[in-house]
């Protein structure tokens, strides 16, 4: 058996996002039995080492074809990271999302990514591998690439016979734009935690969970779990992290953050928290200059918008008054809803809007604005 192995089980939406991106999807999906068990711990200086290693292997092999030498950055380094471990958990290639739609490498004018693995320790294997194969070869000599974030995830070669898989993503990134952390040389953060084994969790991480948990930033976004996955109504599943966030997943919404410190997430917890509002569509995400997060219970769609200046206010997004709202130009026009949408004593129910507008509805009259 050759020393590296490929293989990649994408959903539709992995598919259209690597179809844009230019990548090629190759190879037959092969499963493990994997676990965080499965991820070997190094020191961060060990880690360092490995990146300047394989960076310096791309590097040469960029200038022997006449292409200018690509720099690292950490920040994209963490995400890369992330999507490593998440493949060495999931025991099976595959590639995700976060190198296009992450947060943290925005700004980019060209991205790519590829990954291989060894089932030794030799860095060479996974160069070899993108030498030989025309989808990664070009992805790794793409002449406007200037960036490159390198995630190693190391396995024990036991129950899965992986012992380091690396996953990188290749950007192009303009003056002035993205992470701007670009080095050379890399160098171990010392101040951070220093191998795998910290960041495995006490309870388990499983499935869908799991995977957002990781993909968001694991531990240093989250915190640890506290307690072990649990189920709720209408099939839902919840877990519980240290850092005043839970992670709400049902099979129609998939998996999203609630933050506990906030006032969107202490507004949810008042209204009833699923049993209530129902789960979240999304985590919270910046909308027209507001914070906003949307929940859905029995096909209404309560929408939180918070402002500093306005606070958070609730408005059912199903509703006449939100059709109004927007049909009127939405938060650009009337800006933000400074009440929530409430029924007033004479049967109207009414939201008023910072820039000075009201928008009422009643069962007789409908809706009309003030």
């Amino acid at each position: 058996m050759n020393n590296l192995l490929e293989a990649a089980r994408p959903t539709r939406r992995q598919v259209a996002a690597l179809t844009l991106s230019g990548l090629a999807v190759a190879g037959t999906a092969t499963a493990a039995i994997a676990a965080s068990s499965d991820l070997r711990s190094v020191s961060a200086t060990q880690r360092a080492t490995d990146q300047q290693r394989l960076l310096d292997l791309i590097n040469v092999f960029r200038a022997q074809n006449g292409l200018r030498a690509v720099r690292h950055s950490a920040t994209v380094a963490t995400v890369m990271q992330a999507e490593a471990e998440r493949q060495v958990r999931a025991g099976y290639f595959s590639h995700g999302t976060e190198f296009i739609y992450n947060p943290s490498v925005q700004g980019y004018s060209f991205v790519r990514e590829v990954i291989a693995l060894s089932y030794n320790d030799d860095l060479n294997v996974l160069i070899n591998f993108w030498k030989g194969s025309p989808a990664h070869r070009a992805a790794v000599l793409a002449p406007q690439a200037n960036v490159m974030g390198i995630g190693l995830a190391y396995g024990h070669g036991t129950s899965l016979p992986w012992r380091v898989l690396g996953n990188v993503g290749i950007y192009e990134y303009q003056a002035g734009r993205g992470p701007n952390d670009y080095v050379s040389n890399i160098t171990a953060d010392l101040g951070t935690q220093s191998d795998d084994s910290k960041e495995i969790p006490a309870f388990a991480l499983t499935g869908a969970i799991s995977n957002h948990y990781y993909a968001r930033g694991g531990a240093n976004f989250f915190g640890q779990p506290t307690g072990n996955e649990f189920g709720s109504i209408n099939g839902g599943a919840i877990q519980n992290f240290s850092n005043s966030r839970t992670i709400y997943w049902t099979p129609q919404q998939g998996a999203h953050t609630i933050y506990w410190s906030g006032t969107i997430g202490r507004r949810f917890a008042g209204a009833g928290f699923e049993h209530g509002w129902g789960y979240p569509m999304n985590s919270e995400y910046s909308f027209w200059g507001s914070v906003r997060q949307d929940f859905v219970k029995g096909g209404r769609i309560n929408s939180v918008y918070w402002t500093p200046s306005t606070g958070a206010r609730v408005i059912n997004e199903s509703g006449a008054i939100s059709a109004r709202w927007y049909s009127l130009g939405g938060p650009p026009a009337l800006g933000f809803p400074t009440t929530d949408e409430t029924m007033g004593s004479d049967g109207v129910i009414r939201v008023s809007f910072s820039r000075g507008v009201t928008i009422n509805w009643s069962a007789d009259r409908g809706v009309w604005v003030n």
